[in-house]
């Protein structure tokens, strides 16, 4: 509780002790009061009659007594009425003089019941027969009033304590507050250094990075131009090269006109083996090539008539897998074969990619359906290029005049150039178009140097059919 608060209380407290103790002497006159009033014997009829009714004869006699004496000019009497008014007049305040000391004593009783009410519960009375018991109410009050004391003096104390220990922390806290100011203040310098470097910094890198874009313009002005004068040397290039190769078809239709030029897909054609003979009981054929022509287990072949050549579509009579190989022997098992034209001896083997004493080099482009199913295989080109590395062959990226064969597969299939609303509304299809310009122009590439150096040019089935692969592909992956 404030201070200021509990001195209000207290003051109060005593003043309530002081009213009470006068009420305790205006009661205790109060047998006096009847005694006097404007008519005073009526006043002393009044007392003799009460003293008739309360006390006995000698007793009545001896209060006669005591009324009577008198001090100085004074009755007893005269002095105990004039103690009374001034007791009245100190409880409800002056009054005319000739208000009865009945009403005075009344007001006082109402003055003293109002003040008891005013006081709620800061002071609870005590009630006797005849109203309120001053003695045990001031008792109480007493009592009151030293538990007030000593709950006063025990929070002054605690409030002491608690005064104390707010001045020590206020002093910590103020020594804390000077310790944050200083390292407040440091830090404040270090972060003045430091932006004042990367001021310093900026401003120097700006000036550089400016150095440097007026170095790259100037760079990129010089390689602008180189290209335009590349640009313009390709064209004239191009133009060249569409003189040079309509000058060579004109040249190569005039040598045809004198002699035929020779088939260029002849050496896919040739033989590589022969039938020795043909076990139909265990559909086994064996050929004249063995290890010592560096056959292997597992290399297929297509059976083609001997006395017939072989078809342009690649399409045998039989196909068959080498399971055994001797030095100059191997057994193959038959894959394929025609009833109506089954394998006889002396008929002829021929693997596109197998030769036994060099290896063909080949170009592979396009897409593929590697097991027939209709749908494009997303690793059907290196399908392709597994068989032909399996078979001894070798796979180059790009057609030059070293080149064998190039086997083609479908067409990249086409794709239509994305806006930029389709690129909006998905970011990975302009990547998707990219992948796909880069296969479609590849493709376009390879058959065009393939057809410029005369290079033989195979499907996917016809390559399969001239492998003797045609059939297992349709039914296994080569991995």
């Amino acid at each position: 509780m404030p201070p200021g608060k509990s001195s209000q209380s207290n003051a109060m407290m005593y003043a309530v002790i002081t009213f009470v103790a006068l009420f305790l002497i205006t009661a205790t006159c109060a047998v006096l009061f009847y005694i006097k009033s404007s008519d005073f014997k009526t006043q002393n009829d009044d007392i003799k009659r009460q003293i008739d009714e309360l006390a006995s004869e000698s007793e009545r006699r001896g209060l006669t007594r005591t009324i009577g004496k008198r001090e100085g000019n004074k009755s007893y009497l005269g002095i105990m009425t004039e103690y009374l008014e001034n007791l009245t007049s100190a409880v409800t305040g002056e009054m005319p003089e000739d208000t009865p000391i009945s009403t005075k004593v009344n007001t006082a009783k109402l003055k003293i019941n109002e003040m008891m009410e005013a006081l709620g519960q800061d002071a609870t009375a005590a009630y006797g027969p005849e109203g309120v018991d001053l003695i045990q109410t001031i008792s109480m009050l007493k009592s009151e009033v030293d538990t007030a004391r000593e709950k006063q003096q025990s929070t002054q104390k605690m409030l002491s304590e608690l005064q104390e220990e707010f001045d020590i922390a206020l002093d910590n806290f103020r020594i804390e507050e000077e310790r944050l100011i200083t390292e407040k203040n440091h830090y404040q310098e270090e972060a003045d250094k430091i932006q004042a470097n990367y001021d310093s910094l900026e401003e120097e890198h700006k000036k550089s990075a400016d150095d440097q874009i007026k170095s790259y313009m100037t760079k990129l002005k010089k390689a602008e131009t180189t290209l335009k004068e590349k640009n313009q040397q390709i064209q004239e290039l191009g133009t060249e090269l569409d003189d040079t190769k309509k000058s060579l078809k004109d040249a190569i239709a005039k040598l045809e006109v004198i002699k035929p030029r020779p088939d260029i897909e002849v050496a896919a054609f040739r033989s590589d083996a022969g039938v020795v003979s043909v076990d139909m009981q265990t559909n086994t054929v064996f050929l004249d090539i063995g290890s010592n022509d560096h056959v292997y287990i597992g290399l297929t072949f297509s059976i083609y008539d001997k006395n017939t050549p072989v078809p342009e579509d690649g399409i045998g009579k039989a196909q068959v897998e080498v399971f055994g190989v001797t030095e100059t022997v191997s057994a193959a098992k038959i894959i394929t074969s025609s009833k109506k034209n089954p394998i006889v001896e002396d008929d002829i083997a021929v693997n596109l990619v197998w030769d036994s004493t060099t290896s063909n080099s080949f170009v592979v482009a396009g897409q593929f359906d590697f097991d027939g199913d209709g749908r494009i295989d997303y690793d059907g080109r290196e399908k392709i290029i597994d068989l032909i590395e399996r078979w001894g062959g070798e796979v180059s990226e790009n057609v030059t005049i070293d080149t064998d064969f190039v086997v083609l597969g479908y067409k990249p299939e086409p794709m239509r150039k994305p806006t930029i609303d389709d690129i909006e509304e998905n970011p990975m299809i302009e990547q998707k178009y990219n992948t796909y310009l880069k296969k479609y122009n590849y493709y376009q590439d390879i058959l065009s140097r393939a057809n410029t150096f005369s290079i033989p040019i195979f499907n996917q089935d016809r390559f399969l059919y001239l492998i003797g692969f045609e059939t297992l592909a349709s039914k296994s992956s080569p991995f």
